[in-house]
Formats: structure tokens, sequence, C-alpha cells
């Protein structure tokens, strides 16, 4: 197992297609109309950094991550708070983790492989935090990731709300002091 970036075209739209998958037709969190063509794609996926758990060619699990480290990235967000009921302040030096999921047709229900597949990208995303100087990293967590989260050392700055009208998410943050971020212990 290793973790690489999804950067191959035809690999960024099967991803953004189990995203779609998982959060839609699985877990009907999001509505359909939402993403007509069954792609769950944004404009932040353009400048994202898409990081895949991969076993050979097979993906096992990815995960997105948006860097607030230019005016247009913190600028963009800053204009999307408006309609979001959380009111999350991306600032500099700070990044956002979108869409963190596993892909049940591809890893199984090996307890173990699901885990390490988990703990892989926490760590990889850790060293892309590390690398770009973040200093707050903040997420939206389900009920179902909230106690993964915390256990990679996120913790609640809100309660659960309705998002987007669409799914119940609790917004998370991480605290990265002096460069250093706990090793997340998730199995």
């Amino acid at each position: 197992m290793e973790i690489r970036p999804i950067t191959d075209e035809e690999e960024l739209k099967y991803f953004f297609r189990i995203r779609y998958k998982v959060f839609t037709e699985n877990d009907e969190n999001i509505p359909n109309a939402l993403f007509p063509d069954g792609i769950w794609k944004d404009d932040e996926d353009d400048y994202a950094f898409h990081l895949g758990s991969y076993e050979g060619d097979s993906l096992l699990g990815a995960v997105s991550v948006v860097i607030r480290d230019t005016p247009e990235n913190i600028d963009k967000k800053l204009h999307d708070i408006e309609s979001d009921p959380f009111n999350l302040v991306c600032e500099k030096e700070s990044a956002e983790i979108k869409i963190l999921l596993l892909i049940d047709e591809n890893i199984g229900n090996d307890i173990f492989i699901r885990g390490k597949a988990v703990e892989d990208l926490f760590n990889a995303t850790n060293e892309l935090l590390i690398a770009h100087n973040v200093k707050y990293a903040y997420l939206l967590a389900l009920e179902r990731t909230k106690d993964i989260y915390e256990k990679a050392g996120y913790v609640p700055i809100g309660e659960f709300n309705m998002y987007k009208g669409a799914f119940w998410t609790c917004p998370m943050k991480l605290t990265i002091k002096n460069g250093q971020l706990p090793k997340p212990i998730l199995r």
C-alpha cells in the first residue's frame, strides 16, 4: 500500500465519481441535483492536492486538501462563507481537508487494511500540511466520522448543523504548533 498524488485526469474523474457515489447514492447525504453529471467536483478541486491510497493500480481511498496559501485561495473561501452556516474562517496558513473516503468495492471489509489506508492518508495529509507551513486545518465531519477525526487530533468547534441544506456535519479544527502534528492512532 502506498500514498501518491492523484494527478492523472482519468484517475481524478474516477475519484470524483466515487465521491458522488459514496455521498449521494450510498449515504444519500447530498441531493443528486447538486451534481447532475454524477461527478462531485467543485472549483476548489482545480487547485487542491488529491492524495490516493493505492494497492498497485487500485485506488483504495483518497483525500483532497486545499491549502490557503495564496490570496486567491483565501478570498475564494471567504466569499463562500456568506452561505456557510458554520462561518468557518480559513485564514492564510490554513487548510481545508475535503472528503476523506474509502472505496468499499476496492478495499473490501478487512478492518486492518481499512485502518491502514485511513492512517496512511492522515499521515500523508499531515506531511503536506507541515510542508506548506499550515497552522490550522479545518474540516466538516459526519456523525459517523467525528470520532476518527478526534483521534487524529481535530477538535469540534461547533455543534452539528445542516450544511447547505443537504447533510448534518460538525466543524472541526486541528491546530499545528511549532510545525508539529500528533501522529494519528486510528487502529
